[in-house]
């Protein structure tokens, strides 16, 4: 069915109009709402579909309103649309690298599956912040059977990102769990393996051709990635990229801490890399999953960013401690405050997922979250900085019992509060059912009486299975030779 207008695809377009209406327009007024989106103009008659059904009708103003559209004869009948609505000629990934636009809601309702490339996306978002202080972000993208070595690329991100195999952490932002999740996969898929008699390389061989998982728990992968992408800020770009030294804490590279750490930790390398199972066990994962970004926990530890960041926050609130008098577990909790406050995390303030059918049988999964950022707990972050320069520790222990300065008092508070969602809180998909209406199979004699009486070989196809387009194109030719008469 040559159509956008199905009766799922539009229940899904008033699933994110709710979504919107509850999380975006219960404190902005709708006209000061900016959004963009893929408006949709695979089929002429039925242009921009989701601003029809989604925008206009909670009253956002067309003007303020960017679709993306790369394809020019289709953003030309966008344009013949005169909704009023901005046209850009460009793919949402030229887009977001090139421009610094912010918008209150970002959808991307992708007809095709997701790829690596289209990862950058979301990493892209979080990391230039291209999402407003309160904000919407939607994709629908088609579970096709994705490529093998996209395949591989889900098993790591669904390892890194899921909390089924993370080591608990008080903060659920804090990466410093990450690689946990490959060492205790490792040690449960090892034991499975070694229960059934197989050795660990033909255990490397079922990881890089996903014959461990199915594509249904791999899929889960692109939640998790985008969910992190968000909760990590500007240091999206840096995990998507692959670029361990950027994951530092600015304001710990040029304290003396900086230094101290990184001997430390080639110390500590040394020592464990006599060990033979510290390699084994992280090289299966490095060898069959690939991931580049993970390799310096093997050759170069001191240099690796996230082993130099979490080592470096926990430095420093040593240094606070023998310089300041503030108890270490305390001057560690502010470390990882400031060092987050650097990164203008999203707090994920709601989750609804779906997935569906649509009429033309593709299986689509469809994510939606609500974000905001904390201003308000930057401002009291700045404030105790503020007192720290000034010489006035913001905890002390006066008389065998700990005593707060007002303004840590009223952080830790506000911190406790404003927490949002994390990989622990990920929602079920909900089904909202199928549009897809299987078509009569017509057999090789009525399909030539069809081309015969001039159908299309594309009408035909529209309306039966049997033959693919160009199946029917060939028997057309034929036709038009006579060789059937």
């Amino acid at each position: 069915m040559n159509t956008y207008d199905d009766p799922v695809k539009q229940l899904s377009r008033l699933r994110l109009r709710a979504f919107i209406k509850k999380n975006l327009l219960n404190h902005m007024k709708p006209e000061n709402v900016r959004v963009l989106c893929f408006p949709g103009a695979e089929v002429e008659g039925q242009e921009a579909l989701e601003v029809k059904e989604v925008y206009l009708p909670l009253g956002i103003l067309p003007e303020n309103v960017v679709g993306l559209e790369e394809d020019s004869t289709r953003a030309e009948r966008l344009r013949a649309t005169k909704l009023g609505i901005e046209i850009v000629d460009q793919n949402d990934l030229d887009y977001f690298r090139g421009n610094s636009d912010t918008f209150h809601v970002i959808s991307l309702d992708y007809t095709g599956q997701q790829t690596r490339e289209r990862l950058e996306v979301p990493a892209l978002i979080a990391g230039r912040h291209l999402l407003g202080k309160n904000g919407i972000f939607c994709t629908n993208y088609s579970g096709k059977r994705e490529s093998r070595p996209f395949q591989t690329e889900l098993m790591a991100r669904r390892i890194l990102f899921s909390p089924a195999y993370r080591e608990e952490v008080d903060d659920p932002t804090d990466r410093s769990a990450g690689f946990s999740g490959y060492i205790n996969l490792a040690k449960e898929l090892e034991q499975e393996y070694r229960d059934m008699g197989i050795g660990n390389e033909r255990l490397v061989e079922d990881i890089a051709s996903g014959e461990l998982r199915d594509l249904g728990w791999l899929r889960e992968g692109i939640t998790h990635t985008t969910l992190a992408y968000l909760t990590i800020g500007s240091l999206a770009l840096a995990y998507h990229t692959e670029t361990p030294e950027r994951y530092m804490p600015q304001f710990l590279m040029q304290h003396p801490v900086a230094g101290i750490v990184r001997e430390r930790l080639r110390q500590s390398y040394v020592q464990q890399s006599g060990d033979p199972t510290f390699k084994d066990r992280h090289r299966i994962f490095l060898k069959a999953l690939g991931v580049a970004r993970w390799q310096d926990l093997i050759d170069k530890p001191e240099n690796s960013g996230e082993n130099f960041s979490t080592a470096m926050v926990e430095e420093y609130g040593d240094y606070l401690e023998r310089t300041k008098g503030i108890p270490r577990h305390i001057g560690t909790m502010f470390s990882l405050m400031r060092a987050e406050e650097e990164k203008r995390p999203y707090v994920i303030a709601d989750m609804e997922r779906y997935q569906y059918t649509s009429n033309k049988n593709f299986f689509m999964l469809m994510d939606m979250f609500a974000v905001r950022q904390p201003y308000k707990i930057y401002q009291l972050l700045d404030s105790v900085v503020e007192d720290l320069r000034n010489n006035v520790p913001f905890a002390r222990v006066r008389n065998g019992s700990l005593s707060y300065t007002r303004n840590w008092s009223r952080l830790c508070a506000e911190y406790a509060e404003d927490r949002g969602l994390n990989h622990h809180d990920v929602p079920e998909r909900h089904d909202l059912g199928s549009s897809w209406v299987p078509r009569d199979r017509i057999s090789r004699t009525d399909a030539i009486d069809f081309l015969k009486a001039n159908c299309s070989p594309a009408e035909i196809a529209e309306c039966f299975s049997g033959f693919s387009r160009r199946q029917l194109a060939a028997m057309k030719a034929h036709v038009t030779m006579g060789t059937y008469d």
